[in-house]
């Protein structure tokens, strides 16, 4: 199953605030089919798991956007996943999966822009990046 299939399937089971936030991911998002590797160059561990950790800590130590969204594995459905986008080589960056070893078929998500990501972690982070983004930011309230 593919992230988009799996975001139509939310939004025709989903209502009000949920449908809302699986739509505008489903429109705003962007699909990736190729991520390069930079996790052996990266200044800090990257662990499982931490997908979210990672990708931030990558965000800020590489300079590049940080997305937040699902991927699918091998495994063949959607989880969710955070991961990042180098504008100047056109490439997602995954530095979790890569370091994991696991095969990774696409990647869709959104930009969480980095003045958000700032806001958000001075919060107590009950949601992630990006549902802080769309609800404080994107989605009326």
């Amino acid at each position: 199953m593919t992230t988009i299939e799996y975001l139509d399937q939310l939004i025709e089971l989903t209502s009000e605030k949920q449908k809302e936030y699986f739509q505008l991911l489903r429109s705003r998002g962007t699909l990736f089919t190729k991520c390069v590797t930079l996790w052996e160059k990266t200044p800090f561990p990257v662990n499982a798991k931490e997908c979210y950790k990672n990708s931030i800590l990558m965000a800020y130590a590489a300079n590049i956007a940080y997305y937040e969204g699902y991927y699918v594995t091998e495994l063949g459905f959607p989880l969710e996943h955070a991961f990042n986008y180098d504008g100047t080589t056109g490439y997602c960056t995954d530095v979790t999966s890569s370091k994991m070893g696991f095969k990774v078929t696409e990647w869709f998500g959104m930009e969480v822009p980095k003045q958000v990501l700032e806001e958000y972690l001075k919060t107590d982070q009950i949601q992630t990046a990006l549902q802080f983004y769309m609800t404080e930011y994107l989605l009326e309230k």
